[in-house]
């Protein structure tokens, strides 16, 4: 019973700061909507610009499987670390496995 009460105490306190800075919320979420399209457009022209003209076809197939393989790796892996390790040591290893991969990415450019 007293997770039921904090619960939904917590959830009247989030609607009311909702409420109060509503027109904040939405700026920020349009801010994160536009700013989020420009950098994939960004990147998209810059991965254009770098590979020749026969590398185009290949290059965008590879950012599209490293996309999906990343986001496949973020959400199951992640769910099954967690359920043999917890949720401290998963987000160790998923900020782990970040940095592994900016590095990577920063040595083969």
């Amino acid at each position: 019973m007293k997770f039921n009460e904090n619960f939904q105490q917590v959830c009247s306190t989030v609607v009311s700061y909702l409420r109060k800075f509503r027109w904040f919320v939405i700026l920020l979420a349009l801010a994160l909507a536009v700013l989020s399209a420009s950098l994939d457009v960004v990147i998209d022209a810059w991965r254009t610009d770098v590979a020749h003209a026969e590398e185009r076809g290949p290059a965008a197939t590879a950012a599209n499987l490293g996309y999906r393989a990343s986001a496949y790796f973020a959400f199951s892996g992640a769910l099954i670390i967690a359920q043999y390790y917890g949720w401290e040591i998963t987000y160790v290893i998923m900020a782990g496995a970040m940095i592994m991969g900016a590095r990577l990415a920063r040595q083969t450019t």
